[in-house]
C-alpha cells in the first residue's frame, strides 16, 4: 500500500472480517467480498481475515491486494498441513502477512483476529463465522467492548439473524437495542462507509480486550476484598 493514500482519520483502521472458507460457497457472497477488500483498500484501511484461500476470506482477499491495500491473515497452524487453508501460498504470497497461531482450539486464533481491531464486519459463512459474529456480540452486550460491529446481508443471507435479534429484544433477553450490538447493511461499500462513521464520531470508547483486562482486575480486586473480608469474620469467630 502506498504512502500517498490519505483518510479523515489520517491513519489505517484495522478492520476484523469475517466470512466463509468453503470451496462451494456462492459467487454472489464472493463477489460482495471482493468489494468489501476494495472498499477497505480504497480507505487506507488493513483488512484482518482467517488467511484462508477460498470461499469469503479468499474473494476479501484478492480485493484488497488488487487494489493496492494490506491484508493480515491469521491461521491455525493445524491448516498449514498441506496448505489446505492458507492464502499464503496463492499469486499474492509476497503482498500477504501471515499469522500463525496454536493451541487445542480455535480461541488464540479468534483472540488474535480482533487484537486490536477499530470495527468489525462480517460476510455470509457458517458456524465459524456465526462464532466469531456472536461471541463478540455477546462482549459488546455486556460491555466489554464498544467496537463497531456491521453485517454485510448479501441476498438477505442475514435476515433470521436480523428477526432473531428483534424477537430476543421483545423478549427482554438483551441489555442492549439490536441496532447497538449489530448493524445491517445490504452492501460491503455500505458496511466500510458506515464504520468510517461509526469511528469518526467516537462511538468507540473500548479496544478490543483492553476493556477485558480492566474488568479482570476489578473482578480480581473484589475478590480480594471478598476473601479479606470471610476471614475477617472467621477470626471473629475464634
Amino acid at each position: 500500500m502506498t504512502d500517498t493514500k490519505k483518510n479523515k482519520y489520517g491513519r489505517s483502521l484495522r478492520v476484523t472480517c469475517y466470512g466463509s472458507s468453503s470451496s462451494k460457497t456462492p459467487e454472489a457472497y464472493i463477489e460482495a467480498s471482493r468489494e468489501l477488500g476494495r472498499a477497505l483498500a480504497e480507505g487506507n484501511h488493513i483488512c484482518v481475515n482467517g488467511g484462508g484461500k477460498t470461499g469469503c476470506m479468499s474473494g476479501m482477499t484478492d480485493g484488497a491486494i488488487n487494489a493496492g491495500g494490506k491484508v493480515v491473515g491469521v491461521i491455525h497452524e493445524m491448516f498449514l498441513a498441506g496448505r489446505a487453508e492458507c492464502a499464503e501460498d496463492g499469486a499474492h504470497a509476497s503482498l500477504l502477512e501471515i499469522v500463525v497461531t496454536g493451541g487445542p482450539d480455535l480461541q488464540e486464533r479468534k483472540k488474535k483476529l480482533v487484537e486490536g481491531c477499530d470495527a468489525i464486519v462480517v460476510m455470509p459463512g457458517g458456524p465459524g463465522t456465526w462464532d466469531e459474529l456472536w461471541e463478540m456480540a455477546c462482549s459488546k452486550n455486556i460491555g466489554l467492548v464498544s467496537v463497531p460491529i456491521v453485517v454485510v446481508n448479501t441476498d438477505g443471507f442475514y435476515d433470521n439473524f436480523k428477526h432473531m435479534l428483534k424477537r430476543a429484544d421483545s423478549d427482554e433477553l438483551l441489555y442492549r437495542k439490536p441496532e447497538e450490538l449489530v448493524h445491517f447493511e445490504d452492501t460491503s461499500e455500505g458496511a466500510v462507509r458506515w464504520i468510517e462513521d461509526e469511528v469518526a464520531r467516537g462511538s468507540v470508547t473500548k479496544s478490543i480486550f483492553r476493556g477485558i483486562n480492566q474488568n479482570s482486575s476489578a473482578i480480581s480486586s473484589a475478590l480480594h476484598k471478598i476473601k479479606k473480608s470471610n476471614n475477617a469474620i472467621q477470626n471473629s469467630k475464634w
